[in-house]
């Protein structure tokens, strides 16, 4: 049995899969009789009348992509613009590094609700998609926009729940070990399920939405792959991706706040240290929690040997945090110039795990792919994953694809901001073992700098100098 397909299916869509152990207890939560008053944006949810009884959050289909949450997954609901954009992020993880996936749900202009990227259908969700639809309309238009796992176990089951809604997955769907028809990967036979038009312009939400897909990007022997449907939003000037852009910041997600352990579990750096749950402390705990998740190995951390993992765990002052006191991780320098570039100075990230491992292979396509995407005139970003709701430019994407380009030869104060090499090495480790292995195709060099104006020349020397 190949395991092309797995691995590159991981490696797409496991930015971020990654756990806790305990069911997630949310401070608030969002009811079927609610609906969205707060004129101001971005507020939590309201409720607008008491329950009888608390929304259940089940999951039955856990067992389908075995991670954290399992059967249980709790939904904190946003609303990015009032009356227009909603988001709903779950939670996905192992160890203990768990991250928010999102899915963004859209009111069209002729009625009725547009959703991208499926979350988990759990009466906590689909109550408040209902409550929507009594506002709004009805759900008419589902999008699978990835051939990432993590996204497309969800679409099958949540379409099932609005069997009249037209369903559009991205081109080069597969199934592994055998390739099965989209009906029998949880689409049902009666649901209306049609791969998205290469030409936006053929889709039936067209102009409202716009659209562009790359990939798939396929693996050497073809049997799997990376793609990915970037949409516009044009009335409120909105774009959604999935996992390609990520903003890593300081603020801790609200859905992860609700259950601070993890934050407590990750700040340690061994062991045997002992931690107080202080700001200070969850600000560090998610800081090394978004290093784990996009880098799997920083470079400022190193992996301790069994034996003494396990010896280590016997000493354990913190055993009630879970995992029998297990901590097999040793940060051994401070990793605060680390996080800085995983920053890119306020910017925008393209994850290092596709930077090393995907979107160097098929360089032309990327490449194209990115300057037809910044054509749009969008001013934020709806991600899939970590910070929702970002302030962005096009120009701001365009700088989250330098990493394919040749900028050694420019200026150091006219340089883009980059992640550290060091934090690259378990990724650059990776990628040879999976070239050698005959996995990956090796990679391209890089293109040569895009001109900059003088605008961009300014904003590069006000980041490399004054930020």
């Amino acid at each position: 049995m190949g395991y092309s397909p797995l691995i590159l299916s991981f490696f797409s869509m496991l930015l971020f899969l990654i756990e806790p152990t305990s069911a997630f207890i949310f401070e608030k939560r969002i009811s079927a009789g609610e609906t969205r008053n707060n004129p101001r944006r971005g507020s939590q949810t309201q409720m607008t009348q008491l329950q009888t009884r608390k929304l259940r959050t089940d999951w039955p289909f856990w067992f389908v992509l075995p991670i954290a949450p399992y059967s249980k997954r709790d939904t904190f609901i946003k609303e990015v613009v009032q009356g227009q954009i909603w988001t709903f992020d779950q939670l996905q993880g192992i160890l203990y590094v768990f991250v928010p996936i999102r899915m963004t749900v859209i009111k069209m202009e002729e009625g009725g609700l547009f959703v991208y990227a499926p979350v988990a259908p759990t009466e906590q969700v689909i109550s408040s998609i209902r409550n929507l639809e009594k506002i709004h309309g009805p759900l008419k238009h589902i999008i699978l926009p990835t051939l990432g796992l993590e996204h497309k176990v969800f679409a099958g089951p949540f379409a099932q729940k609005f069997p009249k809604a037209k369903v559009w997955y991205t081109p080069g769907q597969y199934s592994f070990p055998i390739k099965l028809p989209l009906s029998w990967l949880g689409f049902g036979f009666n649901q209306q399920v049609r791969q998205l038009p290469r030409d936006s312009s053929k889709a039936p939400f067209y102009p409202e939405f716009d659209y562009r897909i790359v990939g798939p990007l396929l693996s050497k022997d073809k049997a799997g792959g990376f793609g990915e449907a970037a949409f516009y939003h044009k009335k409120t000037q909105t774009l959604l991706t999935t996992d390609i852009v990520v903003k890593v910041g300081t603020k801790i997600p609200e859905i992860i706040l609700t259950d601070p352990r993890c934050l407590l579990f990750h700040a340690r750096d061994s062991a045997l240290d002992k931690v107080e749950k202080t700001p200070a402390t969850l600000a560090k705990g998610w800081r090394h929690v978004q290093q784990f998740a996009l880098f799997f190995q920083p470079g400022s951390l190193e992996v301790t040997e069994a034996s003494q993992t396990f010896a280590d765990s016997n000493s354990s002052p913190m055993k009630e945090l879970g995992w029998g006191g297990l901590y097999p991780f040793v940060w051994t320098k401070d990793d605060t110039s680390s996080f800085k570039a995983l920053q890119a100075k306020g910017g925008i990230l393209v994850a290092p795990i596709l930077q090393k491992l995907i979107l160097n292979r098929q360089i032309s396509e990327v490449l194209q792919w990115r300057d037809e995407v910044a054509k749009f005139p969008f001013k934020r970003i709806i991600p899939c994953h970590l910070e929702n709701d970002i302030k962005a430019s096009p120009e701001d994407w365009l700088e989250a694809f330098s990493f394919l380009e040749k900028t050694d030869n420019l200026p150091e104060v006219f340089r883009p901001v980059l992640v550290l090499e060091d934090d690259l090495k378990f990724l650059q480790d990776l990628e040879v073992s999976l070239v050698k292995a005959g996995t990956l195709l090796p990679g391209e060099n890089k293109v040569p700098a895009r001109p900059l104006t003088l605008q961009q020349m300014i904003k590069r020397l006000i980041k490399n100098v004054f930020v």
